[in-house]
């Protein structure tokens, strides 16, 4: 829970109270590997962060998994677009390794916002950060080169290729796995 609340203090001040009610609110649970939290086209309505464990969000296309993004430790996430939207999800999430996550219902994270203005200044300033990070691949990602790619992913994601499966890395920098092979050799 320290590191939970340790995250949230990077966007607002947390006072005792709300650590207190963050602490009943939030349950911390043991996810095994390949476990999926989110199912395409149902209704999330949890949010969760990452204390131990690594994730991928993905969608099929074409009947084929392409993976949307990497979450791992000290890391929030759930599927935006259902549990801000309220619509079924696009995506699936799933466990790439066994997991311990914190978890909050839709409905005790709407209460913490109302309850405490601190919180409501951390669900703010880290939803202006993930659009942020979104803006930014979604403009300047597709146009690097299949190295600047990797490169940039390795950097931001450290260790991610020693806990994910190449196909899934490939498929989430938009290229073949004889590629992603190829520049891991290049190294």
């Amino acid at each position: 829970m320290r590191n939970l609340i340790e995250q949230v203090r990077q966007f607002s001040v947390v006072p005792n109270e709300l650590e207190f009610s963050m602490a009943t609110a939030f349950k911390k649970i043991q996810v095994p590997k390949n476990t999926k939290l989110v199912e395409e086209g149902k209704y999330c309505q949890h949010y969760y962060f990452i204390e131990k464990g690594i994730f991928r969000s993905y969608y099929l296309n074409k009947d084929k998994e392409r993976t949307y993004w990497f979450y791992s430790e000290s890391d929030f996430f759930t599927s935006w677009y259902s549990f801000y939207a309220n619509q079924p999800s696009f995506e699936s999430i799933e466990a790439l390794e066994d997991s311990e996550i914190y978890v909050i219902s839709k409905s005790q994270f709407q209460e913490l916002i109302g309850s405490f203005r601190e919180f409501e200044k951390f669900a703010r300033c880290f939803i202006e950060q993930q659009h942020a990070i979104m803006d930014f691949i979604t403009k300047n990602f597709q146009d690097l080169t299949a190295k600047e790619k990797y490169e940039l992913t390795m950097r931001e994601m450290p260790g991610l290729d020693q806990r994910a499966k190449l196909g899934h890395i490939a498929s989430f920098l938009g290229m073949s796995q004889e590629t992603l092979s190829r520049l891991r050799t290049q190294k």
